[in-house]
């Protein structure tokens, strides 16, 4: 994220703006009860590589990509760290982005 856009915007402005108690206020509210952003960071991240694979593993050379595929692909991603996960309808009145994709399709 660019610095001049971070001043205005916070990565987690919008509907899941709950964060995990004694995180200060930089976790958002998981799972995992992970307090610290490099260890979330890192359960993000192992996350993602998992599902990146399993993803790959499941795309052949016709797929065509939905707004359920991406759906899936974020729940498998970050169901088992975070409630909100794969809950478009969330992310829809959260994020202007979404929200604009949506209309736009």
């Amino acid at each position: 994220m660019q610095a001049w856009y971070s001043r205005y915007v916070s990565k987690y402005d919008g509907f899941e703006n709950e964060f995990e108690p004694g995180s200060r206020g930089r976790v958002l509210r998981n799972k995992l009860g992970i307090k610290l952003v490099r260890e979330i960071e890192r359960a993000e991240t192992k996350a993602f590589m998992a599902a990146y694979v399993d993803s790959l593993l499941s795309v052949e050379e016709n797929s065509r990509f939905t707004s359920d595929s991406i759906k899936d692909m974020h729940k498998k991603w970050l169901g088992g760290i975070y409630d909100f996960a794969g809950d478009t309808d969330r992310w829809t009145s959260a994020s202007p982005a979404c929200s604009s994709a949506e209309r736009n399709t």
